[in-house]
């Protein structure tokens, strides 16, 4: 029975089983392990060296305690052996894991296998990526096995804009977007990446596109992107990017476009009215009917192609509507 819970123990990833049913059971089994083969308290204390180092844990409460008492330490790495000494009564459980930042060089699969490609879509310099830039990305994930809740997450660059709001006609720029596969219950366009969670994911192959603006330049390092099963961590694939860099515009590039708004806002100086020419030709989009004594008594909206009302005069615009247009004005312009 020792070794049946020791294998049970052992199939923990990050303290926890693969599903919430695994959890629930193991909990129940492990409990009830305990209440048969571990009737005696742990008390006194226990102590684990590795290598130079070494840390105790005391056990004066558990003895008092109903429930379950767990204790945590951090050891520095060493190349010596891992001892653990129990002194006085009781047979305390021990869990240990060795943790290490290991760098992914290549793709991993485990259930899943995922690639990623990205394509400019109409770049300002050919053959190199500039801010401003529009970037169609690519995701093409193969499910080895029906699963339920997976979540594809894969990251942007720093500053980056994923072309979804609607906000200036940005979704102009997705179309041609293909998505071919399972429907995702819920799609996240979040600041740090790009989301999309599916509450079924059937064997097969899976197609997802989505657009992104670059709006700044220098070298990026992304995390890998990953597709996971949420209730069963195992079953995930990673594919590192490579790091890709984004400039400014070039120095003709930069010079031209110079030159194109200098004679612009040139003629538009020249051609520019005078206030008083605005002031006069200025017309509300609405008929007023006007009692005998100038009361409006109705208004109707007879030039349907814009929306002009009544001139107001600068000294009767609220100072806190006045105030809060010049804060909200772009601090170049």
């Amino acid at each position: 029975m020792p070794r049946l819970v020791a294998g049970l123990l052992m199939l923990h990833k990050n303290g926890t089983w693969q599903t919430m049913t695994a959890n629930l059971w193991g909990e129940l089994a492990v409990a009830r392990f305990s209440r048969l083969f571990e009737s005696t308290p742990v008390t006194g204390n226990t102590k684990v060296q590795l290598g130079d180092a070494a840390q105790s844990v005391k056990w004066s409460a558990a003895a008092a305690s109903a429930t379950p008492i767990t204790r945590s330490m951090m050891l520095p790495w060493s190349t010596g052996s891992l001892s653990l000494t129990q002194d006085v009564t009781g047979k305390p459980w021990a869990t240990v894991e060795s943790l290490a930042a290991v760098a992914l060089k290549a793709p991993f699969a485990a259930g899943y296998l995922i690639s990623k490609t990205m394509t400019r879509v109409d770049p300002a310099v050919k053959g190199a990526l500039s801010r401003g830039d529009i970037v169609r990305v690519h995701l093409d994930v193969d499910a080895q096995s029906d699963m339920t809740w997976v979540v594809v997450n894969d990251p942007i660059p720093v500053g980056a804009t994923i072309l979804r709001s609607g906000l200036g006609h940005d979704s102009a720029a997705t179309e041609g977007e293909q998505q071919k596969g399972a429907w995702p219950a819920f799609v996240e366009p979040g600041f740090d990446g790009y989301r999309a969670y599916y509450d079924y994911l059937p064997k097969g192959k899976l197609q997802v596109e989505y657009t992104i603006r670059v709006n700044n330049p220098g070298t990026f390092g992304l995390p890998p992107t990953r597709v996971e099963t949420l209730y069963a961590p195992s079953s995930s694939a990673h594919c590192r990017m490579r790091r890709w860099s984004s400039s400014h515009c070039r120095a003709s590039e930069m010079k031209r476009a110079a030159v194109i708004i200098v004679m612009c806002l040139s003629a538009a100086a020249h051609a520019a009215p005078s206030f008083d020419d605005v002031r006069s030709a200025w017309r509300s989009s609405d008929w007023v009917l006007l009692a005998r004594d100038g009361t409006p008594l109705q208004r109707t909206h007879i030039d349907t192609s814009a929306r002009r009302s009544d001139w107001v005069a600068l000294a009767k615009v609220s100072p806190a509507l006045r105030e809060a247009i010049v804060v909200s004005e772009d601090k170049r312009f």
